[in-house]
């Protein structure tokens, strides 16, 4: 289950892309040699498990009710330590960018809660 293998997870970071199989932008993403392999390869070494969410097979997970799925792909990070979902809130998303987002939420997430810095609220 989605709570398992993400929220329960305590020993590694997960980087989770929520996406629909008719997507374009979401089939750069996962299919072999897309974005999300390379981003895993580069992130290995930080205990990042990367995975897809195929929410055409499965219902969108209520992991908290400020961090909603509102489109597709919508990639977020869970940190092994504080499990806050935090959203990539980029307009394009490439492997460099998606990969220093993972190392800066690894970062972040072996703060303390109280000293980790508070994601930027999107305008709107």
């Amino acid at each position: 289950t989605f709570a398992a293998e993400v929220l329960e997870q305590r020993e590694r970071h997960v980087l989770v892309a929520f996406c629909v199989p008719d997507s374009a932008d979401c089939d750069k993403l996962w299919r072999a040699g897309g974005i999300l392999q390379r981003v895993a390869l580069r992130v290995r070494a930080a205990d990042v498990v990367v995975a897809t969410y195929d929410v055409s097979k499965n219902s969108v997970p209520r992991h908290s009710a400020t961090s909603a799925v509102r489109g597709y792909p919508t990639v977020k990070f869970f940190g092994a330590r504080h499990k806050r979902a935090v959203t990539y809130d980029a307009r394009t998303i490439s492997a460099d960018a998606l990969a220093e987002f993972v190392a800066a939420e690894v970062a972040n997430d072996a703060l303390p809660p109280s000293a980790a810095p508070t994601p930027p609220v999107p305008p709107r």
